[in-house]
């Protein structure tokens, strides 16, 4: 979040939009948001979090459960050997990692992008 954050700071400056609310026309106020709008909407289609294919593929075995995220995440960590081994090696990172994936995929959003290669190999 620090990094999206440091990037819509970076734009604001650009702009000039950088100063107080209360050193700004209502026009320049107006453009601000949408600024934020539109760097919230480039956000949402380019994704920094990942996710190995291979674990996308193991939730995707799920997707007629419609189980809650919790009990979908429990039941893939219980059945599957790859997908234990991927959340116990960050347990706090990968497990909110999987979690942002199954909430995008829910929203019809990827929150989460799903690579091969280096980070399939965990």
């Amino acid at each position: 979040m620090r990094v999206i954050n440091e990037r819509w700071n970076e734009l604001e400056n650009e702009l000039g939009l950088g100063l107080p609310l209360n050193t700004l026309s209502e026009v320049d106020i107006a453009n601000k948001w949408r600024l934020r709008a539109l760097n919230a909407e480039k956000l949402l289609n380019n994704p920094s979090l990942t996710i190995p294919k291979s674990i996308a593929e193991i939730l995707g075995k799920y997707d007629g459960y419609n189980p809650t995220a919790d009990k979908l995440i429990m039941m893939a960590y219980r059945d599957y050997q790859e997908f234990h081994d991927w959340i116990i090696k960050d347990w706090v990172k990968n497990d909110n990692i999987a979690r942002a994936y199954l909430v995008g995929k829910a929203l019809g959003v990827d929150l989460v992008k799903v690579v091969e290669g280096i980070d399939d190999n965990y």
